[in-house]
């Protein structure tokens, strides 16, 4: 009888062990996963904030003040996070796109996009940096296909000469000015086909992203404080490591928590 209640002795103290050490596991990880995903959204509140203001200056050194986020927010019929419309926006102007209707062209993106099975956000993505950087593979995303000599040959056409006369930077016009052309007009041809159900599940992401980032431009003021509790970790997995099985003996043991648990579930089904 004294060897079955050491066991059972051993047994219970290997238990209240093994539940401080993963009292302690569990604080460390709550807190550190709290750490981390606050610093994220104040990172993304603070991201959106650069973009808009480096937006804002790209459209006025482009000398077309008309363009506005609210603009490429219609277009897009709110299915692309303002981050990643702005950080597409910035993109294209860089990369020498037209501020002239690139809200229609978005838009337009958006539906060749959807008839190839990409999203809002990739195809937003594949408009800007495919013909922002005359690749064929990426505009392949949204079934934009031509030959450079199409290109340059339609352009020279329109300028009253012939492709061979067009220099380097005609040519690099001509084909970013073909692409555009050939995005709207597939567009127009393919219509709205995009289900209803599709664009509210893009517009709720787009709203969530959207969320997380006007919470993070609120806890600005505290991204200080994020690396810090950093520090408390270790700290804090001691604290719960002791302090559980303290409360687990002050609760009449194991036996007295799963009573305690099991006389509180009535109470949620009523």
């Amino acid at each position: 009888m004294k060897k079955q209640t050491s066991a059972l002795s051993k047994t219970f103290d290997g238990l209240k062990q093994a539940g401080s050490m993963a009292a302690g596991m569990l604080m460390r990880d709550m807190v550190q996963g709290a750490t981390q995903a606050m610093g994220e959204v104040i990172q993304l509140g603070g991201e959106v904030d650069t973009l808009k203001n480096s937006f804002e200056r790209l459209v006025a050194a482009s000398g077309d003040t008309s363009l506005t986020l609210e603009d490429l927010q219609k277009a897009t019929q709110g299915t692309v996070a303002d981050v990643d419309l702005l950080q597409a926006a910035n993109q294209a102007l860089m990369l020498g796109l037209p501020t002239e209707n690139l809200d229609e062209m978005m838009g337009s993106a958006i539906k060749l996009g959807h008839a190839m099975g990409i999203d809002a956000k990739k195809a937003v993505e594949s408009l800007t940096t495919g013909i922002g950087r005359q690749s064929k593979m990426i505009l392949d995303n949204l079934g934009v296909v031509f030959d450079a000599q199409e290109a340059y040959d339609w352009y020279a056409e329109s300028l009253g000469t012939t492709a061979d006369q067009l220099d380097e930077a005609q040519k690099k016009e001509a084909w970013m000015a073909y692409a555009i052309e050939q995005v709207n007009q597939k567009a127009e041809e393919l219509g709205d086909v995009t289900s209803e159900a599709q664009t509210a599940q893009e517009r709720w992401n787009a709203t969530l992203t959207n969320l997380k980032t006007s919470l993070g431009k609120m806890l600005g003021p505290l991204g200080a404080i994020a690396p810090a509790l950093e520090g408390f970790m270790p700290m804090m997995g001691t604290m719960a490591s002791t302090m559980l099985p303290n409360l687990i003996q002050g609760m009449g043991g194991f036996g007295g928590v799963v009573s305690s648990v099991t006389g509180l579930l009535p109470s949620f089904g009523s």
